[in-house]
């Protein structure tokens, strides 16, 4: 959603909706919330505060 419109993107196409017109149009169809999953990486605050404590010349 963006400013209370629903946002529509794909390869082929990009358009804004308002959420009257998006329920009109897709009132029988089903959606599922896409989450990716968690790729297990994480920034480690240690490493990331002594690399950034050098200085470079």
């Amino acid at each position: 959603m963006k400013k209370e419109k629903i946002q529509v993107q794909s390869k082929n196409a990009a358009y804004v909706l308002t959420i009257e017109d998006f329920q009109e149009l897709f009132e029988k169809e089903v959606f599922y919330l896409y989450e990716p999953k968690d790729s297990g990486f994480e920034i480690s605050k240690e490493k990331d505060e002594e690399y950034y404590g050098w200085y470079h010349k």
